[in-house]
Formats: structure tokens, sequence, C-alpha cells
């Protein structure tokens, strides 16, 4: 399983200049490569936790999807941590739907 921290790879995924960065301070976002997976998925974390509380990924539709996991802890997010993990989903889907459709036409060559 490969994981890879939003940033480098993605810098379209979010426009940081429309948000304050005081409000991502707590929130990491981690995009996940699985093989089990037809497309990758986000994991989202609070910043200094190892458990994700959010799993953002695509459904059979092509559409996000969210999974809360169960937690022994409250998660509790702002309006402004919500529409960061909501934007950077938004422009997560249709780059990961566009490489996987990247990639099959490139298999099927």
């Amino acid at each position: 399983m490969e994981t890879q921290q939003v940033g480098g790879w993605m810098e379209l995924l979010l426009d940081l200049e429309d948000l304050d960065n005081k409000y991502m301070k707590n929130i990491r976002i981690e995009k996940v490569g699985d093989i089990n997976s037809e497309y990758p998925y986000l994991e989202i974390f609070k910043k200094n936790d190892d458990i994700p509380f959010l799993e953002v990924s695509i459904s059979e539709k092509k559409e996000l999807s969210f999974k809360f996991y169960a937690s022994q802890i409250d998660i509790l997010l702002d309006i402004y941590e919500w529409e960061y993990i909501l934007e950077t989903a938004k422009e997560f889907l249709p780059q990961a739907l566009k490489d996987e459709d990247d990639y099959e036409k490139f298999l099927n060559k």
C-alpha cells in the first residue's frame, strides 16, 4: 500500500489561498493507493493522530463516498475544517477518475 501526503503530488487538489491556513493546521490528508481498490482514496486525520477518522473514496457510480470510522473519542470539526476536507475531496474526484482513465487507455494500446 502506497501513501502520499497531499501537497507535492496534488498541488491542484486545493488552492490554499481560498481558505485560511490556520483552519488546516488540525487536519492532515493523505492519498492512499491500494491494489485492492480501483481508485486511490483519501484518509483524513486529526493533525497528530496516527489513525484516520474519515475515508473519502470513489463509489462504483464514480461519486464521492465518505466513511467515518468509529472512535472512542469524539471528533469535532469546525466549518472551515469540514470545507477544507470537502473541497479537497471535490478536487480529488476528477483527477483520480482521469488518472484511472489514462491508465486504462495506456494498458489498452
